[in-house]
């Protein structure tokens, strides 16, 4: 009985002690404390996830996210793009503002300089706004080459509450598209 009882034990210790922990690496664009280490603190803009791998020639979609925002109402996202590289296909509203039954997403595609604005907005109730972390468009371009594009929110990106009154934004983050 008692040798039953130690081979057991021993078993158990074995089998608890050869399991391997997954060593994961968690990389989320929104995480607060991770974008502060790369300067960028709220209200900012930021591209999640940060990086997406893609077959040459084929579409790939990013996601545009504010992080902190306080009383949004509207946004203009300017994009810089290598327009070598890739071109813009479409975009579409964001989860975060797809509550508002009146809301709006345009792009402006200025691709010869490798500008694309989007405008995104709440319409009807003049008091509506969000507050927080998310997404905002979605954003779809086709892969021209093989290569690396880096996707980066321009300085003339706004961010607006429902007075029209610009709110601040203190980080940029930066995108990149891989083509292979």
């Amino acid at each position: 009985m008692r040798l039953t009882v130690r081979l057991s034990f021993i078993l158990a210790l074995l089998v608890v002690g050869c399991v391997e922990l997954p060593t994961e690496a968690y990389d989320n664009p929104l995480d607060k404390q991770a974008q502060s280490e790369e300067g960028i603190a709220p209200p900012a803009l930021v591209f999640s996830p940060d990086s997406v791998s893609v077959n040459s020639g084929n579409a790939v979609t990013v996601n545009a996210y504010v992080m902190g925002a306080e009383n949004l109402r509207g946004a203009h996202l300017q994009i810089d793009y290598d327009n070598s590289m890739v071109s813009f296909t479409a975009v579409t509203i964001g989860d975060l503002f797809s509550g508002g039954t009146e809301s709006l997403v345009i792009a402006e595609d200025k691709s010869d300089n490798g500008l694309l604005d989007v405008y995104i907005s709440f319409g009807g109730a003049s008091s509506l706004s969000v507050s927080g972390n998310g997404n905002i468009a979605n954003i779809t371009f086709s892969t021209l080459a093989v290569g690396k594009t880096v996707l980066t929110f321009t300085s003339a990106s706004e961010l607006a509450d429902p007075d029209d009154n610009v709110i601040e934004i203190k980080g940029f983050g930066e995108g990149v598209i891989d083509a292979q």
